[in-house]
């Protein structure tokens, strides 16, 4: 349901999930997610589901697992701030259990949003290979679609050292009704593992203020046999639009709006 302003405009209500949002469990994070929320804070209704995984311990750990039957339970907690929900939930380090806590996490989000009375137009997941597993189980218990932000350092060294994540994680890519890479090359190391998307994609570099940005270099988690280069007009004709906003001076405000339209 779209949220309405003081004007009576509606506005697309977009819940965002993050784990790269600054919130107060933890606040020093990069606030480029942040950054485009507020470029577009008065064409969009925006909340914010800001995620924080804490390690557990071991015997509790160890506990929930054998309770589980294999398959631990989830612990989250939460707290309100100016942006929405911030989340601190628990789950071991390197990817343990990835899959089956962040389902987990993503029905907790969907229940909340069902409590809550407002089930949003549209999910954003932050990243792939994190945030996309439990935005792909909310959006699925809501019939909602969902759009996924790609980061292309932590999205291939995640499905680099994931392969038995493989098929869960082309089902996400696949299934998002948009997807937004921050650079050409990330979308092109994605599909060269994934598949590529007959779906929309339209590159969404981060906010800067810089003149001009440096190229982009290739995640630790690369697969360099995948060219890393395309022309301009390859790019154009891919990406549309967004592939030119890097070298522009600084990101347009209207033109990341009218990519979600």
């Amino acid at each position: 349901m779209s949220a309405s302003t003081p004007t009576g405009e509606r506005h697309l209500d977009v819940v965002h999930v993050s784990c790269d949002f600054p919130d107060p469990i933890v606040a020093f994070k990069t606030p480029v997610i942040r950054t485009l929320l507020e470029l577009t804070q008065n064409d969009f209704s925006h909340r914010v589901y800001s995620l924080n995984r804490q390690s557990p311990s071991a015997l509790s750990f160890g506990k929930s697992v054998i309770a589980g039957l294999g398959k631990p339970g989830l612990t989250m907690r939460a707290q309100p701030f100016e942006w929405g929900e911030a989340i601190e939930y628990e789950a071991p380090g390197r990817g343990l259990f990835l899959a089956t806590l962040m389902r987990q996490v993503g029905e907790e989000l969907a229940a909340d949003l069902r409590a809550s009375g407002r089930v949003p137009d549209l999910l954003v997941a932050h990243k792939l290979s994190i945030e996309g597993i439990a935005v792909q189980r909310a959006a699925f218990l809501l019939d909602r679609p969902y759009a996924l932000s790609i980061q292309g350092d932590t999205d291939t060294k995640v499905l680099a050292a994931r392969p038995d994540l493989k098929r869960a994680f082309a089902g996400i890519f696949h299934g998002a009704a948009m997807v937004f890479p921050f650079a050409p090359w990330s979308l092109r190391q994605v599909e060269g593992r994934l598949g590529a998307r007959s779906g929309p994609c339209i590159a969404l570099p981060c906010p800067t203020d810089l003149d001009e940005p440096l190229p982009p270099l290739r995640g630790r988690g690369a697969d360099h046999r995948v060219p890393s280069q395309e022309s301009r007009a390859q790019e154009s004709e891919r990406y549309g639009r967004g592939a030119s906003f890097a070298r522009r001076r600084r990101l347009s405000c209207p033109a990341w709006r009218d990519r979600w339209r």
